[in-house]
């Protein structure tokens, strides 16, 4: 590979500093940022007035998020190249992570004068106004001005979704996520927030492929996000972003009537949780509704992993099953009841039914 034979240039001819550089593009590119600065500034002791490299250099410090020192390469590249707009777009997004959001501005403003084409410029403004400033309009017309300049944009597209998202207009939201995914088919989050706004508007069978995709982008690339944890409105529990996918899926499929995949997208949403029981118990009772018992039953089942001492969940069991022609598994379910709790009559009503339909009357 590259690096191995820039290595073996620098073991060779170590007084070659132009090495230095190549070298520090390269572990850039390989994310090792701690020794591309090392590299670029080797480079530097030698070619200090080489600009290009004091803005490459600025541009790892920004990686590495040391913005004090981004800055001073900056600032030094600045010297050579004050026309150079990448140059006040890397110094514009130091001062917006240090909360110098004047500075930020300024910087972001005058790349935009320097080039007719400085969408980076305007996108970074308008994340600045949208998630720091609060100036969601300004952001707004920030982001709508980088679709001007490049319409295949798809981050931009995503956040003029999400900014009609967040005011409820799912419509428009729809509209943005999908050109998003469609110029990036592989953007995760793209499918993700489109997969939402259908399903508030009832498109269910969209929002499950979109869920899909989503989840199959999330396994094939390794961005699971397994460690996000969220608040589950609903239950007050933790859980993850793929669980929380999952909830939707189990949701879309409910409303679809495809009831065992339901149950399966449940499953997976419960997976992680310490104690589901309370989500399963809430999980029987919508297909309850729906008589779908055979997903009742498997609910109770799963629901038992986490409470195999609760009678009343046996007993639940035992009843469901009987609704889901399942006399054998009934039987053993409200024996089990019985074992933990004689008293309950409704358990011994029950359990003569299941013999009666098994043809066991003495």
């Amino acid at each position: 590979n590259a690096l191995e034979y820039y290595l073996k240039v620098l073991e060779i001819a170590p007084r070659d500093v132009k090495i230095h550089h190549k070298l520090g593009n390269c572990y850039f590119i390989l994310k090792n940022y701690e020794k591309s600065v090392e590299a670029y500034k080797r480079f530097l002791m030698i070619h200090s007035r080489d600009f290009p490299a004091w803005n490459q250099i600025g541009a790892v410090y920004i990686e590495l998020k040391d913005y004090p020192n981004a800055i001073k390469a900056l600032e030094k590249a600045k010297e050579g190249l004050p026309d150079n707009p990448e140059i006040w777009i890397n110094l514009g997004n130091c001062y917006q992570f240090m909360k110098e959001f004047s500075k930020a501005i300024a910087c972001f403003e005058t790349a935009i004068k320097l080039s007719s084409n400085a969408h980076s410029a305007w996108y970074s403004m308008g994340v600045l106004y949208y998630d720091h400033m609060e100036f969601y309009d300004k952001g707004l017309k920030c982001f709508e001005k980088v679709i001007a300049l490049e319409p295949g944009n798809y981050q931009a597209w995503f956040r003029i979704g999400k900014h009609y998202q967040n005011k409820k207009d799912e419509g428009k939201a729809a509209e943005c996520f999908k050109k998003a995914v469609e110029i990036d088919p592989s953007f995760g989050e793209g499918w993700l927030e489109f997969g939402k706004v259908l399903f508030a508007t009832s498109k269910f069978d969209r929002a499950i492929i979109c869920f899909q995709n989503y989840l199959s982008l999330s396994e094939e690339n390794n961005f699971s996000t397994q460690s996000t944890l969220i608040i589950n409105t609903s239950t007050g529990h933790e859980v993850s972003t793929n669980s929380e996918v999952f909830q939707s899926l189990g949701k879309c499929y409910f409303e679809t009537n495809d009831y065992q995949k339901s149950f399966e997208a449940y499953k997976k949403a419960l997976s992680e949780a310490s104690d589901p029981s309370t989500d399963w118990l809430k999980i029987a009772n919508r297909f309850e509704k729906k008589e779908a018992f055979e997903q009742v039953a498997q609910c109770y089942a799963v629901a038992l992993e986490a409470k195999p001492n609760d009678y009343l969940i046996w007993k639940k069991l035992g009843i469901s099953s009987i609704k889901a022609g399942y006399y054998e598994k009934a039987l053993e379910a409200l024996k089990k009841a019985y074992e933990l709790y004689p008293s309950d009559s409704d358990i011994s009503y029950n359990l003569g039914l299941v013999y009666t339909y098994l043809g066991d009357l003495e």
